[in-house]
């Protein structure tokens, strides 16, 4: 027999899991600045040592890492991908967490047939 609190429970991990469908598009991964020379031969900033700040998209698999070079006019859309996957994982987090309050609930009612 369920309690009012496993209800509760219940109630708001699945208020969690239906916003894991808001999160079409998700990355994980993360955006570097790298400072890259350019390819005109009498660029002033590469004469200089100064160099162009690129954007890439950066991951890490099997431990190596991947760089993906990011347009400028797709940064936002990359940046809210990868903001996407935080709010998924810190989502699962709170889902687990509460996974562990019915649990804990669930034993304690067990020990209260007994």
């Amino acid at each position: 027999m369920a309690t009012k609190g496993m209800d509760r429970l219940y109630g708001e991990r699945f208020r969690i899991w239906k916003q894991l469908v808001n999160y079409r598009d998700i990355m994980r991964g993360s955006i570097v600045t790298l400072k890259r020379p350019c390819t005109y031969k009498g660029c002033r900033k590469c004469r200089d040592g100064t160099r162009h700040p690129t954007l890439y998209y950066s991951i890490s698999r099997k431990n190596k890492t991947e760089l993906v070079y990011i347009p400028k006019d797709m940064e936002h859309a990359i940046r809210e991908q990868i903001g996407n996957y935080r709010k998924v994982i810190e989502a699962i987090d709170q889902m687990s967490e509460i996974g562990i309050k019915i649990l804990r609930l669930r034993i304690q009612e067990r020990r209260m047939k007994r």
